[in-house]
């Protein structure tokens, strides 16, 4: 035994046997591919997506450039995976995360909890659900001349009308909350126009000139009665974002509970 170890061919032949079998292993081991598989649900995507870009479905060579280039983004794809190109790009972390809390919270339970529930989070959250005001009015824009606007808003509070108007110059109807009229016009706009309740006539000012604004119809500010159905949608759709949200915190807690989290000190 001793005079076979101590042979070199014999030594030079083990080691040339171990050499190859540990290369016949590894080369084993990447000839195993991994799939890479597109449904006709994956291809309907595909499609609907040039669709919505293009305005038309892709014709039969157009689709199988995108299917090709589908599964070289997906190769591309994998092999950044595998370099880790992922953890130091803040983009790609922060898509990734974003799809990953749309898997989570799509495990939330958003069913409709009744009245019950409804009104109890509605009390202890009164000051959140107060309907603004909510205006429907007629205006007339007359640029920077204040004048004018005045003096057309004195003929229509006479019941003469708004005279030597253009067909340009046609009032535009507009409705919505206080909120959403500030939004549009202004605040200033809205701040005086929340002054002044329905059959009001007169002139405000805009962030782009002046209007005479002609008020048809006005509704207080007022608490959200559950009863009514749009306002209760209101409760609710709150209510499910809030649902989410504590569903979602409680995931991260069980996650975090696995990971030791280190946040180096910094200086402003």
């Amino acid at each position: 035994m001793n005079k076979f170890l101590k042979n070199p061919l014999w030594l030079f032949l083990a080691i040339g046997v171990l050499l190859f079998t540990v290369d016949y292993f590894m080369s084993s081991a990447k000839a195993e591919k991994q799939l890479i598989s597109l449904t006709e649900r994956d291809i309907d995507k595909i499609i609907d997506t040039y669709a919505g870009a293009n305005g038309v479905k892709p014709d039969s060579i157009t689709l199988q450039k995108l299917i090709q280039l589908d599964i070289e983004n997906r190769l591309l794809y994998d092999l950044g995976m595998e370099l880790g190109l992922d953890k130091n790009d803040l983009l790609v972390r922060d898509r990734v995360a974003q799809l990953t809390e749309q898997y989570v919270l799509a495990g939330a339970d958003l069913s409709d909890p009744g009245d019950d529930v409804l009104q109890l989070y509605l009390k202890e959250n009164k000051d959140q659900f107060i309907i603004p005001a909510y205006y429907e009015f007629n205006q007339y824009f007359f640029g920077n001349d204040e004048k004018k606007a005045s003096q057309q808003a004195f003929f229509l509070n006479s019941e003469r009308g708004i005279e030597g108007f253009r067909n340009e110059d046609v009032p535009v109807r507009q409705k919505g909350n206080i909120n959403r009229i500030a939004e549009l016009f202004g605040v200033l706009f809205a701040g005086e126009l929340n002054t002044h309740q329905a059959n009001w006539i007169g002139v405000l000012k805009s962030n782009f000139g002046y209007h005479v604004v002609q008020v048809q119809y006005y509704s207080s500010p007022h608490d959200i009665d559950i009863k009514n159905i749009e306002e209760r949608f209101i409760v609710l759709n709150n209510w499910r974002k809030h649902k989410q949200q504590a569903f979602l915190e409680n995931k991260l807690d069980v996650i975090k509970s696995s990971y030791t989290i280190q946040v180096e000190n910094f200086s402003n």
